[in-house]
C-alpha cells in the first residue's frame, strides 16, 4: 500500500526521522515516496502530506496550508501550543521525537487513500475531462479566494495552467487595478452566496484586455460551510465591439463619418438644457455645397461622394472638441456651437468659408473647386428648437439668392 502521492518534507526533517518512519510503516504494509523540497518549492508541488518543523515556519504558514494537507512536528510539544497553528490550517500538531504517532498518522492516511472507491477517483477524473472539453475558461477557488482548479481553455487563454495555478491568488496572476475588482467581487459572492454575474476586463495571454462576462457561483461543504466558489469566463470583446459599431452606424452618416439627423435631434435638446442652465451662448451653422447638383451630373456620384467626404475633413479641421457636425440631408450640413455667441459664430462660417474654397478636390482625373453658403443663427431666450434652425434655414436661404459663397446672419 503507497500513498497516492510523493509525501513531501524540508531539509529541517533529519535523516534518522525519515529512516525511523520509514521502517514503522514498511513493516505494516505501507512505503513511502519522499520528495525533499525547499519552502519555496512547496508552493508548487502536489502532495497527500507535507512534513514541517518548527523551524520551517513563516509567515506563509497559512497559504501552505490552503496548498497542501501540513502535518506540523514540534520539538516542544504541548497541548496549549498547537491551536495558534491549527487556527492557520495545520492538519495536526504531533512530537517531533514521537515517531509511533507519526507513523501512526500516516498510516491512518493511507488507510483512508486505500480505502476511496475507485469510481469516486473516476468521477473527479471524468469532472476534470468534462470541463477540459468546455471552450470557455472555467475555475474554482476556496473560501479564501485562493485558486483551486481550472479547465484547459483557461490556461490556454487567460493562464497560467492548471500546474502553475494552484494556491495562487488574483493578485499573482493580473494586473493589481483588476485584481482588486475581481478580489471585492470574490468577497460579495462569498458573503451573500448564490451566484453573480458582471462584466470586466481581464487580461489575456495574448497580452490584450478582453472584455469579459463573469458568471460565478458559491458550493458548500456537506456540513453547510462555504467551500468556495466555480466560475465560467464569457469573452464578449467582438460582443461589445459589435455593439458600439451598430450604434455608431445608427448615430453616424456611413459616407462621412459626421453624425446624422437622428443624432441631431437627440443632442440639440442636450445642449439647450445645458445653455438654459449655464446661461452660456449657444449658435448653429447650416452649411450647403453650391451646385452640388451639377457635380454630380458632370462628374458622377464617386465625385460628388468624394467632395462630401473632403468637405467634412475642412471642416472638422475647424472645429473645437466640443463642436457637433451633422449631414442632415444630401450636401446639407449643421454644425453645433457650444459657448459661441453670433460674432464667435460668424467668424467660424466665414473659416469654414474659405477654407472650402480655396481647397480643392482631388476626384483623379481633375481637381474640383467648390463653394458653400452658411447661415447662421444664435439661440434666443426660450426660443423653441425648431424656430431656432427654421431662423438659421432661412439666413442659408439669403445666401443663395444673394450669390451664393457667402455667409449670413439669421434676422
Amino acid at each position: 500500500m503507497t500513498l497516492p502521492q510523493a509525501l513531501l518534507h524540508l531539509p529541517s526533517l533529519d535523516g534518522p526521522l525519515q529512516q525511523s518512519l520509514s521502517d514503522k510503516l514498511r513493516a505494516a504494509g505501507v512505503s513511502l515516496k519522499w520528495q525533499q523540497v525547499s519552502l519555496e518549492q512547496a508552493f508548487d508541488q502536489s502532495t497527500d502530506v507535507l512534513l514541517l518543523t518548527e523551524s520551517d515556519v513563516d509567515h506563509r504558514l497559512a497559504s501552505l496550508c490552503h496548498r497542501h494537507p501540513v502535518l506540523l512536528l514540534l520539538q516542544d510539544w504541548s497541548l496549549e501550543r498547537c491551536p495558534q497553528y491549527l487556527q492557520q490550517g495545520v492538519e495536526a500538531c504531533l512530537p517531533i521525537t514521537d515517531t509511533d504517532q507519526l507513523a501512526n498518522y500516516l498510516l491512518a492516511k493511507a488507510h483512508r487513500h486505500q480505502q476511496l472507491p475507485h469510481d469516486d477517483l473516476s468521477d473527479l477524473q471524468l469532472l476534470q475531462t468534462v470541463i477540459d472539453a468546455v471552450p470557455v475558461p472555467i475555475f474554482y477557488k476556496d473560501e479564501h479566494s485562493i485558486y483551486r482548479g481550472c479547465n484547459r481553455a483557461w490556461g490556454e487563454l487567460v493562464g497560467p495552467p492548471r500546474e502553475q495555478l494552484l494556491g495562487k491568488s488574483v493578485y499573482d496572476i493580473q494586473p493589481k487595478a483588476l485584481a482588486d475588482v475581481y478580489f471585492q467581487a470574490d468577497k460579495s459572492l462569498l458573503e451573500s452566496g448564490g451566484t453573480q454575474r458582471y462584466e470586466t476586463q481581464v487580461k489575456f495571454t495574448d497580452g490584450k484586455l478582453h472584455d469579459i462576462e463573469f458568471h460565478k457561483a458559491v458550493f458548500y461543504h456537506p456540513d453547510g460551510r462555504v467551500g468556495g466558489q466555480v466560475g465560467a469566463m464569457l469573452d464578449i470583446t467582438e460582443r461589445k465591439q459589435l455593439a458600439k459599431q451598430l450604434a455608431e452606424s445608427a448615430n453616424t452618416d456611413a459616407l462621412t463619418g459626421a453624425y446624422n439627423l437622428r443624432s441631431f435631434n437627440r443632442l440639440v435638446h442636450k445642449e439647450i438644457s445645458r445653455h438654459q442652465r449655464s446661461g452660456q451662448a449657444l449658435s448653429l451653422l447650416i452649411l450647403d455645397v453650391d451646385h452640388f447638383k451639377v457635380v454630380n451630373d458632370n462628374h458622377g456620384h464617386p465625385a460628388g461622394n468624394q467632395v462630401l467626404v473632403s468637405l467634412v475633413k475642412t471642416i472638422k479641421a475647424e472645429l473645437r472638441d466640443q463642436d457637433w457636425l451633422f449631414r442632415v440631408g444630401g450636401e446639407e450640413f449643421y454644425v453645433l456651437l457650444p459657448d459661441t455667441d453670433m460674432t464667435k459664430s460668424l467668424n467660424l462660417a466665414e473659416r469654414l468659408r474659405q477654407q472650402v474654397k480655396t481647397n480643392p478636390v482631388d476626384i483623379g482625373e481633375s481637381c474640383l473647386h467648390i463653394t458653400a453658403s452658411i447661415g447662421a443663427a444664435q439661440l434666443q431666450s426660450n426660443e423653441p428648437t425648431d424656430d431656432w434652425v427654421h431662423r438659421a434655414d432661412l439666413a442659408l436661404y439669403k445666401a443663395k439668392s444673394q450669390g451664393r459663397d457667402r455667409v449670413m446672419a439669421a434676422d
